[in-house]
């Protein structure tokens, strides 16, 4: 019963969260994104938000380097891949 209460309680912040069951299953959430952004460009992340960018939904991190620069990423949300700007 605690088994199929975890299971439950985990569909729902997923799917809550604005994610769906493929993309819980991929193993890319938004926080895997958030981190492989800050790994190519340490610093504060900014905004983090779903867009759709040439039809496709992808991941939009904002990030203020500290580099000193902003750095705007895009991630594919299903498959995390980087995109080009």
């Amino acid at each position: 019963m605690l088994k199929h209460r975890a299971i439950a309680t985990y569909v729902a912040a997923v799917l809550f969260s604005g994610g769906g069951l493929a993309e819980a299953d991929s193993g890319v959430t938004p926080e895997s994104i958030q981190r492989a952004a800050l790994d190519a460009y340490p610093g504060k992340l900014r905004k983090a938000v779903k867009v759709q960018k040439g039809g496709i939904e992808v991941w939009q991190i904002q990030i203020h380097g500290k580099d000193l620069q902003d750095h705007t990423l895009y991630y594919n949300a299903r498959s995390g891949e980087a995109i080009e700007a």
